[in-house]
């Protein structure tokens, strides 16, 4: 059974009612009804040993758990409301931060029954936490609550919030150097679609064992080796990290081999490298500052090196061939292929940026009317709408952290026109359809759950684009 769709006994806050009506028409009212959400979601109480005070993605569909980069998201959005929300959720998180460093995809806070917890226990080495990881996404939470800390209150204040958070997040992301990246040349492995976050994404065909002959797989074959990868890590590998990555290849009979250096997890990883640097350096660690910019120099030089094709000028996917072991790159072009503007200007070549820029300028490409798509519109495995009959997620509709991240990468290397306009095309879907967890990008509709916490996004680039005061 797919954990996100266990009925569990709420652990959230008898406030925590659904909104009747999305008021989305104007900028106000996107703000005021993304903080409604949000507040709806809240869940709060105390298991393990630890108070715990976070926010679900939703009221449906996703259980009343914690999740790795959906949390980071909504630290990002209540810093600019309420910068406590996202320092008791960022707290919570690190209650269950496993002893050698890893934060966990997803955290159990919910009550469940006997017969659930017997379920986990088929899945996981624990009941209260996965032993996936997931996009690390939180160095950006970690500054925007600095950001908000140090105006709201003082920098004394932001200086004793890093000297909290700062180093949890530098162990994870050593954690990463250590067990994830093998192959020395500073790219990190992700063992399964769900730890990017962007599970089905087309660009994990080819490690799925799907053929380039088939761009649009059906649910059935490709949802199973999601549960299948599980089963083998929790049973033939006891999820011994290094067991599960030694593999060289798949095994007779369970799907049980995975090995994806994703575009955007590689990014995010190098580009939050460099965000903890400059994190550093607030509180004058000069060495912690040089270790993660090294770190990130190591991981970005990686990237450019073996992910960019130069010759169709665009960044691909790596992967291990399930039958052969042997590296491949991804021949589907994703918005992961959009990532490497995360890096800093030092790190990426200007003319790159300009040819990424290209892309997200394209109409054919990414230049959707309601950006940014998961997919380029130019892509065999594009497809527009989403079922949840068939619960292929990341094959073409838009997702609000994605677009954040284009729009991240924008701004950092000066793209203020390509920004505005991307941002532009994002407030006109959700006045358009409200907030959604994602949207057509060609007429716009909402899909999936309604009033996803992620999609509360747009938010922050409101207000740091001058449009909320």
């Amino acid at each position: 059974m797919l954990l996100w769709t266990v009925l569990v006994m709420s652990v959230c806050s008898r406030q925590s009612v659904a909104i009747a009506q999305q008021n989305t028409s104007t900028i106000p009212g996107i703000v005021s009804t993304a903080y409604d959400f949000l507040q709806s979601h809240l869940c709060q109480g105390h298991r393990y040993g630890y108070d715990f005070h976070f926010y679900r993605p939703s009221l449906v569909k996703y259980s009343a758990d914690q999740w790795l980069w959906d949390s980071g998201s909504h630290m990002i959005v209540w810093s600019h409301r309420n910068v406590t929300n996202s320092i008791l959720s960022l707290r919570s998180m690190l209650h269950l931060q496993a002893q050698d460093g890893r934060i966990p995809e997803m955290i159990f806070w919910a009550n469940r029954t006997a017969s659930q917890e017997r379920e986990l226990k088929l899945q996981w080495s624990s009941v209260n936490r996965t032993d996936l990881t997931q996009m690390p996404v939180l160095p950006w939470s970690l500054r925007a609550m600095y950001n908000a800390t140090r105006k709201t209150e003082s920098t004394p204040a932001a200086n004793q919030l890093l000297r909290e958070f700062l180093p949890p997040l530098i162990r994870y992301f050593r954690w990463w150097a250590q067990t994830r990246s093998l192959d020395g040349d500073g790219l990190v492995y992700i063992i399964h679609g769900w730890e990017s976050g962007l599970d089905a994404s087309p660009a994990y065909d080819g490690a799925y064992d799907i053929p380039d002959s088939d761009p649009v797989p059906r649910f059935a074959q490709l949802y199973p080796k999601f549960d299948e990868l599980i089963e083998a890590y929790r049973f033939e590998d006891m999820w011994d990290q290094q067991r599960i990555l030694n593999k060289s290849k798949k095994g007779a009979l369970l799907f049980d081999f995975f090995k994806v250096k994703d575009v955007a997890v590689n990014c995010v990883y190098a580009a939050g490298w460099w965000e903890l640097g400059l994190l550093a350096l607030q509180l004058n660690d000069t060495a912690l500052a040089t270790e993660c910019r090294r770190a990130a120099q190591l991981t970005a030089q990686g990237i450019l090196d073996k992910m960019y094709d130069a010759e169709n000028q665009v960044f691909r996917t790596l992967y291990r061939n399930p039958t052969t072991g042997a590296e491949e790159a991804s021949s589907r072009i994703t918005v992961q292929s959009l990532f490497p503007l995360l890096l800093p200007k030092e790190l990426l070549p200007r003319d790159v940026a300009d040819v990424l820029v290209g892309h997200i300028r394209n109409t054919s490409e990414f230049a959707a009317p309601f950006p940014i798509p998961s997919v380029s519109m130019a892509s065999p495995s594009f497809v527009p709408n989403f079922s949840e009959k068939d619960d292929l997620m990341w094959r073409g509709p838009s997702w609000a952290f994605t677009t954040w991240f284009v729009l991240e990468g924008l701004h950092t290397h000066g793209y203020s026109d390509t920004a505005t306009e991307v941002l532009q095309g994002w407030i006109k879907a959700v006045r358009h359809a409200g907030i959604w967890e994602m949207y057509n990008p060609i007429n716009g509709s909402g899909m999936g759950v309604e009033g996803l916490g992620m999609s509360t996004l747009i938010v922050d680039w409101l207000y740091r684009h001058g449009l909320v005061r």
